[in-house]
C-alpha cells in the first residue's frame, strides 16, 4: 500500500520525534540518516526542513554544536515535544533541554555510531539496541547494561557506548581518541573477562574508530592479543582465547563522517598513506 505524502510526512515527523528521544538530542544529519535510512543531500535537507518546521512548532530547541568543526545545530525535545512521544523519556524526564545544554563530544559521535549501525529508526519498540543515553539513564537493570569483573582481586566495572541488538547482541566501544597504553592494556583485560566462557551476555565486541587519533586501535590491539613468542609465559588458555578474540569476537569499524555509515576493517588497521 502506498502512503500519501501527508501520510509519509506526518511518518517523518514522529519517527523524528521518538529518535531524538532516545538520543536526548541529535543533528539533522543524525535524523536523516536514522528517520530516511541514508545520509545525502536530498535527505540532510528533507531533515533540516522537518526540524524547522518543529522547531517553529515549539516542540524542539536547538543550539549550536560548539565542538563541532561545522558548527551543526543540535535539537532536543521540548516539554510538549515530549508529550507526543509514545514512551518516556530516559530518567523520566520532562524535557531534554538540559541534556542538549551539557551536549558534549563523545555523545554527539556516540549518537552517529548508533544510527549509523542501525537500520531505519521508528521508535523504542524497534528493538535495535540502546542508545549511549539509554545506557547511562540507568532505567534498566545493571545486569543488560553493566559488567562487573575481577582484575587482581580488583572489581572493575565497564559500561558500552551503544549496544546493537542486530543481528545479534553488540558491545560497542566508540573510539574517539587515543588509548594510553594502560588504557589499552584494561581493554584487554575486559576483552578476556567478557569472553572467558564464550559469547554468553555479548556476542561480539565493535571497535568503532571516529576520529584520526584512534586509527591505529586495531593494529595496537592486535599485538596486544598476540604471542609470537612460544616462550612469553601465557597460558595456553589464554592464548587460545586471545586467538578466538583476534579472529572471533572483536570487530573494527570506521565511521564514515561524511554518509553517518559504518566500514569494516581489519584488526590490524592501519591508515592509508
Amino acid at each position: 500500500m502506498t502512503l500519501s505524502n501527508q501520510a509519509r510526512g506526518a511518518r517523518y515527523r514522529q519517527h523524528t520525534l521518538e529518535l531524538l528521544g532516545r538520543l536526548g538530542y541529535g543533528s539533522a544529519r543524525q535524523i536523516a540518516r536514522g528517520v530516511w535510512g541514508e545520509l545525502t543531500p536530498s535527505t540532510r535537507k528533507m531533515a533540516s526542513r522537518l526540524l524547522g518546521r518543529l522547531r517553529n512548532e515549539r516542540l524542539v530547541v536547538s543550539k549550536r554544536d560548539g565542538d563541532s568543526v561545522n558548527g551543526e545545530q543540535l535539537y532536543a525535545l521540548t516539554k510538549a515535544g515530549v508529550a507526543k512521544l509514545t514512551y518516556p523519556l530516559p530518567m523520566r524526564r520532562g524535557h531534554a533541554r538540559d541534556w542538549l545544554r551539557h551536549a558534549h563530544a563523545h555523545r554527539t559521535v556516540a549518537n552517529s555510531v548508533f544510527v549509523a549501525g542501525n537500520p531505519v529508526i521508528r521508535s523504542v519498540d524497534d528493538n535495535f539496541g540502546m542508545t549511549e543515553l539509554e545506557i547511562r539513564s540507568c532505567d534498566l537493570s545493571v545486569e543488560e547494561t553493566r559488567f562487573e569483573y575481577e582484575v587482581d582481586g580488583r572489581r572493575q566495572v565497564k559500561i558500552p557506548d551503544v549496544i546493537f541488538d542486530h543481528p545479534c547482541r553488540i558491545w560497542v566501544e566508540v573510539e574517539n581518541a587515543w588509548r594510553s597504553s594502560k588504557d589499552l592494556t584494561k581493554l584487554v583485560q575486559f576483552l578476556r573477562a567478557l569472553f572467558w566462557r564464550g559469547p554468553e551476555r555479548f556476542d561480539e565486541v565493535w571497535l568503532v574508530v571516529t576520529t584520526t587519533g584512534a586509527k591505529s586501535i586495531g593494529q595496537r590491539l592486535r599485538k596486544a592479543l598476540s604471542h609470537d613468542d612460544p616462550l612469553d609465559g601465557w597460558p595456553r588458555q589464554v592464548k587460545e582465547l586471545d586467538a578466538r578474540l583476534r579472529e572471533s569476537y572483536v570487530k573494527l569499524w570506521v565511521l564514515d563522517a561524511e554518509t553517518l555509515t559504518l566500514r569494516p576493517e581489519p584488526l590490524s588497521y592501519r591508515a592509508q598513506g
